[in-house]
């Protein structure tokens, strides 16, 4: 029995889908035999974005099932458009950036706590900079004494008064980063839309320049 998200669905063949899912030991592809179809139970189960159960054995290779059982759909997730542009772009990182090699039970034990908290756009932020740790690529946040003006990206280092760095950043956007990166999950902070985006552009840059992967969802 393997329980896993969904992090993306794809349709294969006539009236398949391949439904790829992230669990607490990596990421695996189900082949759902009928799932495009009206009529077939794997259809609303096999959706994108599903907490869902596989009773199956395997975890390399396409992998067919013929039931699968949803733990949890997020409908109070779903009927926000811009938590699901968040939401989005979360999976689409996960699916693009983890390997192999990543600490996937600690980062599926995270995934969870994101999508069962309240201000889930806050806590993505949070999982976000975490994920970054976790994959091996920190974003430094402490200061060394002097005059902190901003955070340049290419170098992943902290712009201080005096040095020839630009900032990439505000300084309300960095502020909003470190109290982040260091609180947990149950501290909720003051997060406008405006700068929820702010964030958002910046881990996609982050990403684009050091992980060296393209991210479609903006």
């Amino acid at each position: 029995m393997i329980e896993g998200i969904t992090y993306k669905v794809l349709p294969y063949l006539e009236s398949n889908r391949l439904v790829y899912m992230y669990t607490s030991f990596g990421k695996l592809t189900l082949h759902a035999r009928g799932a495009q179809k009206m009529t077939s139970d794997l259809r609303i189960a096999s959706q994108y974005f599903n907490f869902i159960q596989a009773d199956v054995d395997a975890k390399e290779g396409l992998i067919p099932v013929s039931k699968l059982k949803i733990l949890n759909d997020f409908q109070n997730i779903k009927v926000s458009f811009d938590i699901m542009t968040y939401v989005a772009f979360m999976l689409e990182v996960i699916d693009k950036c983890i390997d192999s090699n990543d600490p996937h039970k600690l980062i599926f034990q995270e995934l969870l706590e994101v999508f069962q908290s309240v201000d889930i756009r806050q806590q993505i932020c949070r999982f976000m900079i975490r994920l970054f740790k976790h994959i091996g690529y920190d974003i430094p946040l402490k200061a060394d004494g002097r005059e902190v003006t901003g955070f340049h990206i290419a170098q992943a280092t902290l712009t201080y008064q005096g040095n020839n760095l630009l900032s990439d950043i505000s300084m309300d956007t960095l502020i909003l980063l470190v109290q982040l990166k260091y609180t947990n999950y149950d501290t909720i902070l003051k997060i406008s839309s405006l700068q929820y985006q702010e964030l958002k552009n910046f881990f996609i840059a982050y990403i684009e320049y050091h992980v060296h992967v393209k991210i479609k969802n903006r």
